[in-house]
Parts: structure tokens; sequence; C-alpha cells
């Protein structure tokens, strides 16, 4: 990796890191400057405007979720892979969907490619819910439109977390990752078959185990 390629990377990963945990406002190029000790000029290289660090992190964004897209995999494998970069996409850029309203109302460009990502996506997610269908591990979402209000309600609980964080009581222990898994996976378990429960609980069980925290169990009494 070149020289200009690692340093427009680290401006990148500098302003992610700043952005994480100031906000987006109150993070200024000048200050991106100042954390990477390079000087605004070198910055302005790369970047024209903080608007385009943010395109650039969005590209990032777009990236990695399309490595999903299009694979051949035993549907819970797939369910496994979806928990995993989808929920490291979540908290990596946890800046991106907390002021997601903001930042796509300054940016029309921007808006435009995220509406068209958020509607692939769903139609990804609903086509992995009809897959978990066809194979008998999800029951009761025969017809496009219930795996696709299925599919829209999980987008909504996943990319709003953060704004909902910001309203609501701290989290103790704070676990957010672990809170929001839980309500992903209450929605799946009214449709989930009984013989699949431990197999499915067991995915998002291993991500949190993986990270250090408890897992949880959300079955019946």
């Amino acid at each position: 990796m070149g020289k200009s390629r690692k340093t427009r990377d680290a401006i990148i990963q500098g302003s992610i890191e700043l952005f994480n945990q100031m906000g987006v406002a109150d993070i200024s190029t000048n200050h991106i400057a100042s954390h990477l000790d390079i000087s605004p000029g070198n910055l302005y290289y790369y970047f024209p405007n903080k608007e385009a660090i943010i395109r650039a992190i969005y590209e990032r964004i777009r990236t990695q979720l399309e490595t999903l897209y299009g694979r051949d995999q035993p549907p819970l494998l797939q369910l496994s892979d979806y928990v995993n970069v989808c929920f490291q996409i979540i908290f990596e850029y946890r800046f991106f969907f907390s002021e997601l309203p903001m930042i796509l109302r300054r940016d029309a460009e921007l808006r435009t490619d995220y509406v068209q990502l958020q509607a692939r996506f769903k139609e990804e997610l609903a086509g992995l819910i009809c897959g978990l269908s066809q194979v008998g591990i999800l029951v009761s979402l025969d017809g496009q439109d219930r795996r696709m209000a299925l599919a829209n309600s999980i987008w909504i609980v996943t990319i709003y977390w953060h704004s909902y964080l910001e309203s609501a009581p701290p989290i103790s222990p704070p676990a957010p990752s672990r809170e929001l898994l839980k309500h992903i996976l209450f929605l799946l378990t009214p449709y989930i078959a009984p013989e699949f429960q431990a197999a499915v609980q067991g995915i998002f069980s291993s991500f949190m185990e993986a990270r250090g925290h408890d897992s949880f169990d959300l079955k019946p009494e």
C-alpha cells in the first residue's frame, strides 16, 4: 500500500474515531488534522471538506454490507454472517446511524445513494428470511409481504438503535450491542420452529460471548 493510500485511510479511520467520540457537528477538518498530526492542507489534498470524508466512510459501510449479497450458503450459516457483519457495522460506524437524518439532510447525493442501499439490503434480508422459511427454520412467514414486513422491522430497530440510546436510560452493565441483539432475536423468536430455537439462539449467543458479554435466553418459561 502506497503512502498516499495509507494517509487517506488514516484520515478516514481517524475521522471515524472522532465522530464516534464527539459527534459530527463538533468535529471539524482541523480537529481531524490535529488528531492525525498532519497539516490541514495535507488533509484537503485527499478530502475537500468533512462531507467528502463522510461519503468515504459511507462507501466502507456499503462495501461491507455488499459482502453479504449473493452468497451460496446454508441458511443458518448465512444468518450467522448477517449477524456478524451487520452488528460490526452498526457499532464500528455508530456515529453515522445515530446522526443519520442530519447527515442525509446535508448531502442530497448521499441520501439518494443511501435510500437505494436501504431498499437493496431489505430485499436481501427478506430473501434470507425466505431461505430460512423454505428449510423450515422459520414458520408462519408465507408471502413476500410478511417476509418484507419482518425485514423492515429488523432494519428499523437496528438502524435507529443508537438514536434510541441517545434518549434512553443508561444500560447497565454497558452492553448496548447485547441489548440490540436481544431485540432482534425477540422479533424472530415467534417465527422460529421449536426444533431450531437452540441453533438460532446459539448464533446470537456466540456473537456475544466472542465479545465478552453474557448470552441470553428468550425461550418462554
